[in-house]
């Protein structure tokens, strides 16, 4: 979100653009809700049929609709895909039934294939860690804002301008470094 969220249709519109980006990572019946509470606190939830994250509802709390509602979006933007999911699944399932066959002490000729896929799984592994990692740094730096001269984070708390330009150092950085494990 890098604008404020002044009337209903802002809310709207973010929620709307929130359950969009659910859909996009697979998530079933997305349902982004918020709720004003007395005291100026701000509650807000992620509900689905699926899972989100591996949990069925996510709540955020804050002072403000702007902050809480970029936390969702960046929270959803930190998930893994669909796709991702389901091979983190697969993967674990190959580790089971590795574990399962030597614990069942099978022959060399049945344990050799798994034991290379699980070796080509672990150097393919660190790539696509860091991929994911340099990924959700850029969904985290477009959570970021310029309000009144000053920048902040999905906090709002105040950053310096030399933080500011470190972390637009990084950002570029990670950047190149994510189009090089392409």
């Amino acid at each position: 979100m890098t604008t404020e969220i002044k009337t209903i249709e802002d809310i709207n519109a973010a929620l709307d653009v929130i359950a969009a980006a659910m859909a996009d990572k697979g998530i079933e019946s997305p349902r982004p809700d918020i709720q004003f509470k007395q005291g100026g606190r701000v509650t807000s939830w992620l509900h689905a049929d699926s899972p989100i994250g591996g949990e069925r509802c996510v709540q955020f709390n804050g002072d403000d609709a702007t902050t809480v509602l970029a936390d969702m979006l960046a929270h959803v933007a930190a998930l893994k895909s669909e796709e991702d999911w389901r091979l983190s699944l697969w993967r674990k399932d190959v580790a089971k039934v590795s574990d399962d066959g030597h614990d069942l002490n099978l022959p060399d000729n049945v344990m050799a294939p798994l034991r290379a896929s699980s070796q080509a799984m672990t150097e393919n592994l660190l790539t696509v860690a860091l991929r994911l990692a340099l990924q959700d740094l850029i969904a985290a730096s477009e959570v970021m804002q310029n309000t009144s001269g000053y920048y902040r984070n999905s906090s709002q708390q105040q950053i310096s301008s030399t933080q500011w330009s470190a972390w637009c150092r990084q950002l570029k950085i990670a950047k190149l470094a994510l189009e090089v494990t392409k």
